[in-house]
């Protein structure tokens, strides 16, 4: 979500966990149940903070612990979870700026200090989400029809569903990451390791049409590269889904004509 509009297309609706219930109002439903709960670290209504059990690196003279450097047993490895699922909730429902620590670790239903083992910042914890979401989202199957196309049109058409099918439901934890590396020089360099693996997927995109004759006057493969690069901006995106109110399959048909037409000088 950016400024409070979900993209998310998947059917169930995600409710923020661990807001306390009112007194009298029956027990929290699933959804609303704080994600440490939900994977069965505490019991329900058990006091999250006094039930940690970390495995750290060390503590030093002083009584501070270190950061988990990696999940140690599946405890450890199922908190982490929990956080990185709380963060995308709130993300999808708040839009980043709102998107604190301890927010995250209220959701999730831990303390912050248990928060900061894990994650010392939050540009920290927005890298690690990204990776998260791409696992869950499956970002392979989204990419391998672009690879495995039998040519460089086919191959044209499954970026433009890529592009319009996969982006739509990243812009929040990107956005998150993108507001994040201005102060965080974690994200930052995430950041620009994705920019260049994006623009390395559309060079290689840009040779297969150039290979097969495909591409009009006057596109090189490093403009065409430039061109598609351009056209999976997060902002290009949420614009037209989140602003204008496009359906992704619309997003995904008119990129195809657009990338036909412009690029090869054919439809789609």
């Amino acid at each position: 979500m950016v400024g409070g509009r979900s993209l998310r297309t998947n059917a169930t609706e995600l409710t923020v966990a661990g807001i306390p219930q009112s007194s009298g109002a029956g027990p929290p439903t699933e959804s609303k149940r704080p994600p440490a709960e939900r994977a069965g670290l505490v019991a329900p209504g058990e006091n999250c903070v006094e039930l940690e059990l970390y495995i750290v690196c060390s503590s030093g003279d002083d009584g501070s612990v270190d950061r988990i450097e990696s999940p140690q047993n599946q405890r450890s490895r199922d908190t982490r979870a929990a956080v990185l699922d709380a963060a995308w909730e709130l993300l999808e429902h708040s839009g980043g700026a709102a998107v604190t620590m301890s927010a995250v670790a209220r959701a999730a239903g831990i303390s912050r200090r248990g928060l900061y083992l894990h994650f010392p910042s939050r540009g920290q914890l927005f890298m690690e989400l990204l990776a998260h979401v791409d696992d869950e989202l499956d970002l392979e199957s989204s990419l391998r029809p672009i690879r495995e196309a039998p040519d460089s049109l086919a191959a044209l058409d499954a970026f433009a569903d890529h592009v319009a099918g996969y982006h739509s439901k990243l812009v929040a934890v990107a956005g998150a990451v993108d507001r994040c590396r201005a102060e965080d020089e974690d994200a930052a360099a995430l950041w620009e390791q994705a920019m260049g693996n994006w623009y390395g997927g559309c060079c290689a995109l840009a040779a297969r049409l150039a290979a097969e004759g495909r591409l009009a006057e006057p596109w090189t493969e490093r403009t065409a590269a430039d061109l598609m690069w351009a056209l999976m901006s997060l902002d290009f995106v949420d614009d037209l889904v989140g602003e204008r109110g496009w359906r992704t399959d619309e997003l995904t048909d008119r990129l195809r004509v657009l990338l036909h037409r412009t690029l090869c000088g054919s439809t789609a």
